[in-house]
C-alpha cells in the first residue's frame, strides 16, 4: 500500500463513533467521508486513490443519493492482499487460542452491535432500500444467531465433533478429537441481509478458530463502516476480523491467493460458477456458496385461502423480492383459482411502495411519522440494472400468460429511484423449460399455476435446480405423507418462505446452496478434525510373542 490513513481528519468518523456517525446518519450529512478499510493494523487508505480508477459510490436506491464513495477496484485488490498476509500470520495465533477465549471475543462483537443497532437499522434503511421491519428483521436475524452461540458453545463443539465420533465405533477414552482452523476465510456481505450473514460467518469463523475478511459489497457500504468502527474499539486478536470494501472483481483477486481457505458467498448464479472454476487450482479451498432459490408456494384445496395470499405477499414483496427466500411461483388448486387471483388483485391495489429512509418513530432522533409518510409495504430494487432485468422478464411473462394480474412496471413517479410495481402473473401452462419460468429473477414477481392434483404441484415445483424452500398451505397431514417426494430442504407449513429468512437450518439445491448446512454448522466447513490415539492394549498381545 502506498499510505495509511489512521487519523481522524474533520468530518470522517473514525473517531467517536457513537457521535459521529449518528450524527450523519441523522442529520442527512451525505456523502460521508470513508474511513477506509479496517485492517489488523487499524482503518486503512491508499494515499492517492483518486489517481487509481474510479470510486466506486454506494447511493440510496429510493433517491439517487450517493451515501458514501469509497475505493477504486485496484486499491482494494492491493488492500486485500494485505489483509490476507495479515489474516495469514493471525491463523497461527488462532490456533491455539481456547474456544471460550473466542467466545469472549465473540461476545463483545453481539454487545457493540447491540449497542449500536438503531444506527444499523437506520443504514439498512438508506442504502438497501429495506422498511423498518425488514431492517429489523435483518437485525433481529443477526443478534439471535450470535445470542445462540454464545449460549451453547459446549453443545456446539460436541455436535461439531459427532460426524468424526460417528467414524470410530467404542470410541471410550483411547481417542481424543479436535477440530482445527483450516485457516483464512473471505465471507462477502450481501446488500439484503448483510447483518445476518455476517452474524453467520463470524460466529462460524470464531468458533472454527479462522481469521475473517468479510468484505461488503459495495451496496453495503454504510454497514460495512459500521462493522469496522465497532470492530475498531474491540479487543479482538490482531487480525482475526477485517474489513475490506470491494465488489466481485475484488473478491475474484483475492480467489489467486492460496493463503485464502474459504470463500463464503451469497450471490448470482454465474458468479458462484466463476468462483468454482477458479478455485479448482486450490483443491483444499473450502466453498460455501449460494445463489437465490426458485422456491414456491403451493395451496392445496384444504387450505386458507386468505392466509396463502399474504404469505405469497410477504415472500414476494420483502425486501422487494431480492431475497434467496423470496416466493416467485404459486401453485394453486383449479377449485381456488379464481378467488385467489381475485383477492391477491386486490391485496396488491392496497400495497404502498414508497421511500424507506424517511423519518419514522424508530429513527434515533424520535421524530414521529411524517403526515401520509407510514412505513411502506415495499421499497426500492437495490439498483437500475435490476429494474432492467425486472422489466426484460415481464414482457416475457406477459407472453406466456393466460392474464397479467398485475403488470410489472417502473414508476414514473419517483424519478430518481427504483420503484416497480410488482408483477402477477395466471400462466397459461407449466413451462419447465421456459426461460420466464425456470430463472431466479430476484425480484417482486409471481407466476401462479393451476392444479388438480397435489403430485403435479410437487412435480412442477421439484422442476428446478434451485429449490430452497417451499410453502404449504393446507392440511399439514398431506405434507408430511407426501414430503419424501419434496426436493425443497426448507418445507415451511402454512406461512411464507420468508418467515425465518436467516434461520433456515438448509442450503438449496444445486445453485441455490449444493445441500450445504446453515448456521453455526459453517464452522463444520471452516475447520477438519483430527484424532490423537492412545495406546490400546492389542499392541501388547501383539508383542508378547517376540
Amino acid at each position: 500500500m502506498t499510505n495509511s490513513h489512521l487519523g481522524n481528519p474533520s468530518g470522517s468518523i473514525t473517531g467517536n463513533f457513537s457521535e459521529n456517525f449518528r450524527k450523519c446518519l441523522v442529520a442527512r450529512q451525505f456523502p460521508l467521508e470513508w474511513p477506509g478499510h479496517f485492517l489488523a493494523t487499524g482503518w486503512h487508505k491508499s494515499g492517492k486513490i483518486e489517481d487509481t480508477g474510479e470510486l466506486r459510490r454506494s447511493q440510496n436506491p429510493g433517491t439517487g443519493e450517493i451515501l458514501v464513495s469509497t475505493t477504486t477496484e485496484r486499491e482494494a485488490k492491493s488492500t486485500l492482499d494485505t489483509a490476507i498476509d495479515l489474516a495469514n500470520h493471525a491463523r497461527l495465533a488462532m490456533r491455539t487460542i481456547p474456544l471460550n477465549i473466542r467466545m469472549e471475543e465473540l461476545r463483545t462483537i453481539r454487545r457493540a452491535l447491540g449497542d449500536h443497532s438503531k444506527e444499523a437499522m437506520m443504514a439498512l434503511r438508506f442504502e438497501a432500500g429495506l422498511t423498518p421491519a425488514e431492517a429489523d428483521m435483518d437485525l433481529s436475524a443477526a443478534l439471535r444467531h450470535l445470542d445462540h452461540v454464545l449460549d451453547h458453545p459446549g453443545e456446539i463443539e460436541q455436535a461439531l465433533l459427532a460426524p468424526a465420533r460417528l467414524g470410530i465405533e467404542g470410541v471410550g477414552s483411547h481417542y481424543d478429537f479436535a477440530m482445527l482452523p483450516v485457516g483464512t476465510a473471505l465471507g462477502y456481505l450481501p446488500f439484503s441481509t448483510p447483518l445476518a450473514t455476517f452474524a453467520s460467518q463470524v460466529t462460524g469463523a470464531f468458533l472454527a478458530g479462522c481469521p475473517l475478511i468479510a468484505m461488503p459489497s459495495p451496496h453495503s457500504s454504510l454497514i460495512g463502516i459500521l462493522l469496522g468502527s465497532i470492530v475498531s474499539g474491540l479487543n479482538l486478536t490482531r487480525g482475526s476480523l477485517q474489513i475490506v470494501f470491494g465488489n466481485f472483481e475484488v473478491l475474484r483477486h483475492g480467489l489467486l491467493n492460496k493463503q485464502v481457505a474459504a470463500v463464503l458467498y451469497n450471490g448470482s448464479r454465474e458468479h458462484c460458477e466463476r468462483i468454482r472454476a477458479e478455485s479448482r487450482a486450490v483443491a483444499e479451498r473450502q466453498l460455501v456458496l449460494q445463489s437465490g432459490g426458485k422456491n414456491a408456494l403451493i395451496l392445496h384445496e384444504s387450505g386458507d385461502v386468505d392466509a396463502a395470499i399474504k404469505s405469497t405477499l410477504a415472500g414476494a414483496l420483502r425486501a422487494a423480492g431480492q431475497m434467496c427466500t423470496s416466493t416467485s411461483r404459486v401453485f394453486v388448486h383449479r377449485s381456488l383459482v379464481a378467488k385467489y387471483c381475485e383477492e391477491i388483485q386486490k391485496s396488491v391495489e392496497r400495497l404502498k411502495i414508497g421511500r424507506t429512509d424517511l423519518p419514522s418513530q424508530d429513527d434515533l432522533t424520535g421524530a414521529d411519522v411524517l403526515p401520509g409518510n407510514g412505513s411502506p409495504h415495499m421499497g426500492p430494487l437495490y439498483a437500475g440494472k435490476a429494474v432492467d432485468k425486472f422489466l426484460r422478464f415481464q414482457t416475457m411473462a406477459r407472453r406466456e400468460a393466460k392474464k397479467s394480474i398485475v403488470t410489472g412496471k417502473k414508476i414514473p413517479e419517483f424519478r430518481h429511484g427504483h420503484f416497480v410495481m410488482p408483477g402477477i402473473h395466471l400462466m397459461k401452462q407449466f413451462d419447465a423449460a421456459s426461460s420466464y419460468q425456470s430463472n431466479v429473477i430476484f425480484s417482486p414477481d409471481i407466476a401462479i399455476h393451476e392444479f388438480d392434483q397435489l403430485n403435479d404441484a410437487i412435480e412442477a415445483v421439484n422442476a428446478t435446480d434451485a429449490a430452497f424452500a417451499m410453502s404449504f398451505f393446507g392440511d399439514p397431514a398431506l405434507i408430511h405423507e407426501w414430503r419424501h417426494h419434496v426436493l425443497a430442504p426448507n418445507i415451511i407449513l402454512n406461512g411464507p418462505t420468508t418467515e425465518f429468512e436467516a434461520q433456515l437450518p438448509l442450503a438449496g439445491r444445486l445453485q441455490s446452496g449444493h445441500h450445504r448446512f446453515h448456521g453455526t454448522a459453517l464452522a463444520l466447513y471452516l475447520s477438519y478434525p483430527q484424532a490423537i490415539f492412545r495406546q490400546a492394549a492389542v499392541l501388547d498381545l501383539f508383542t508378547r510373542s517376540y
